[in-house]
């Protein structure tokens, strides 16, 4: 019988019937065969079209970097997001060769999987040793990027809560009224079945860090939707969403939605996240940061603020020791976009034979010229709807990603046009990366202070805190800071309205007078001053 399943489809594919370097035939009919036959033999015999030579070395196996993988020389000194530069796991296939596209991804898929087979998390960790470009990127790594065995159920559950109830259509100013009905709706059926430690443990946090990624870049008004929603929830990682929506969110509804959530918050649950925004690097956050400390009446951090005074500017070089050598390094904002790199944010799904129940916890990998760019933008397959017609098994079952397994956690989103392709999701994080001595000099050039009594973008947004929080001023230093303060004490500025007052509205006011990653919704650090 096997004999006989193998040689039907050996009819069916030109010679050869074995890879080269990882690669099918060039112009293999693979589509459909496996639609035809759910043999666990035929299937295994497809896949070894794509099994790895034994010659192949692991540098064989690593995609190589894009072309356009050019580092940036120096920081990027406007505020458009389209200047950030862009890192990929290899040049981008083109959206008009689905077919071409289906056999790079599975080749690559087959890479992966091979290297991992050695070690978990094997394929990061070479690319992070061979790709410069990659180094620097901040990589979750073992039990760090993995779901709990006990929370993926629920995690899954909750993403199909989300995809059955939540409703993007009405993007109008109506849209945060309704846009969560459903979905709430939902929640409160399903919680009547769960236990307390199972809400409280799981279920909640699964629905925060599904809705923020899924949310990412939605509309304003849905983002909104969401600020109001996570308001409701009474949980310490709503609270820490609600503080990221305050720090990433372009838009100032959005951001004031999340801050009116958080007045009824505990502090400690959200400041630390508010202060590391201070330090984030890309000066917008710090402006938005010190907007949502003084919104919030933060007065208990002010002698940290004062801290922060005496820190250099976040995007300035530094010496850091790495394996043991002392290298120069720049924090700088780096954007991925979401469509192309789902191999690059997490783990191939494995190769289950057809007969194998469905697993949990993955979605599918959009394909160029399958799925519109306005589809699949809203991360763990939410929103792909590719024709039936155009889908083998095989690919259902291979060009899948393991949700539960996540290397790269994005800090926001935003979409930005692609020449060609229109609005794509692109998704932003800090890279960390070793620079010459000669680019670090281009980094000082740059961000030095220009002209006596000047300061940085984030001495302003820090002394714009400092002042609304305490009702005084004097000269822009840490040391004059404290001694006012040990001094004379400060005392809340007389009631006024916070509520839209801006840090714009004190840009040209005379002035008289952190370097760690932003902290992840479940595990905020306290290494600030």
């Amino acid at each position: 019988m096997r004999a006989s399943v193998l040689l039907a489809v050996a009819a069916l594919l030109p010679s050869p019937l074995h890879a080269q370097e990882g690669d099918p035939p060039a112009d293999a009919d693979y589509t459909g065969v496996l639609a035809r036959s759910n043999n666990r033999f035929a299937y295994q015999f497809i896949s070894e079209l794509y099994a790895v030579p034994t010659s192949a070395t692991l540098t064989d196996l690593l995609p190589r970097a894009p072309k356009k993988a050019i580092l940036a020389q120096g920081p990027v000194l406007t505020g458009d997001l389209a200047r950030v530069p862009e890192v990929e796991l290899c040049d981008p296939i083109a959206a008009t060769d689905a077919t071409k596209a289906r056999k790079e991804l599975l080749r690559h898929i087959t890479h992966i999987r091979h290297v991992n087979g050695k070690r978990d998390d094997a394929f990061i960790e070479a690319l992070v040793e061979h790709r410069v470009d990659l180094s620097g990127l901040p990589f979750l790594l073992g039990d760090a990027c993995r779901l709990d065995e006990e929370r993926v159920p629920h995690f899954q559950a909750a993403l199909d809560q989300i995809r059955g109830n939540v409703v993007f259509a009405d993007t109008g100013p109506n849209a945060p009224k309704h846009l969560f009905a459903a979905y709430r709706n939902a929640c409160i059926e399903e919680d009547a079945k769960l236990t307390t430690s199972e809400r409280v443990r799981h279920v909640i946090p699964s629905r925060v860090s599904l809705l923020m990624q899924i949310e990412g870049s939605q509309s304003a008004y849905d983002r909104q939707g969401l600020a109001e929603h996570l308001a409701e929830l009474s949980h310490t990682d709503s609270t820490r969403a609600l503080a990221r929506l305050a720090l990433f969110s372009a838009e100032r509804d959005v951001r004031e939605a999340a801050i009116d959530g958080l007045r009824t918050r505990r502090e400690r649950d959200y400041t630390t996240i508010l202060l590391h925004g201070l330090r984030y690097p890309w000066p917008e956050i710090a402006r938005r940061a010190a907007e949502a400390l003084v919104q919030l009446e933060c007065d208990h951090v002010v002698p940290r603020l004062v801290d922060l005074l005496d820190l250099p500017n976040p995007r300035d070089p530094v010496i850091q020791l790495v394996k043991g050598n002392e290298v120069t390094v720049v924090r700088e904002l780096v954007k991925v976009n979401h469509l192309r790199n789902c191999l690059l944010c997490h783990a191939p799904a494995a190769l289950p034979n057809p007969t194998d129940p469905p697993r949990l916890a993955v979605a599918s990998i959009p394909i160029p010229g399958d799925v519109p760019p306005s589809q699949g933008q809203f991360g763990y397959g939410f929103g792909q709807q590719v024709p039936e017609d155009r889908i083998t098994l095989m690919e259902r079952e291979r060009l899948n990603v393991r949700i539960d397994i996540t290397y790269l956690r994005q800090d926001f989103s935003a979409m930005l046009n692609v020449p060609g392709e229109g609005n794509q999701r692109f998704d932003f994080l800090v890279r960390t990366r070793v620079v010459s001595e000669k680019e670090a000099e281009i980094f000082r050039d740059k961000l030095a202070k220009r002209g006596p009594g000047a300061v940085t973008p984030y001495e302003r947004a820090i002394l714009y805190a400092l002042r609304e929080l305490t009702g005084r001023d004097t000269e822009p230093t840490a040391a004059a800071w404290r001694k006012l303060l040990a001094s004379r004490g400060f005392h809340r500025r007389p009631a006024e309205p916070r509520k839209g007052r801006v840090m714009n509205q004190f840009i040209n006011r005379p002035l008289t007078g952190l370097g760690s990653p932003m902290p992840p919704l479940n595990s905020p650090p306290s290494d600030l001053p």
